[in-house]
């Protein structure tokens, strides 16, 4: 899975609970790349960066 941060400051997309994924600090304007869970469902992750930032990450 391919993630793009189109902010200037830099972001994680860090799994909560089990971490089954974490990019990393991704740099403004760049992108990442990391596996996403093989299991169908729902992922929760947060910004490590910034936490109060959060998303939902859905395999179907």
């Amino acid at each position: 899975m391919t993630v793009v941060n189109r902010d200037s400051a830099p972001h994680t997309v860090t799994a909560t609970g089990d971490k089954m994924f974490d990019t990393g600090s991704i740099a403004g304007d760049s992108t990442a790349t990391f596996t996403a869970p093989s299991a169908s469902g729902s992922y929760s992750y947060i910004c490590t960066i910034h936490p109060n930032m959060e998303g939902t990450l859905t395999v179907g």
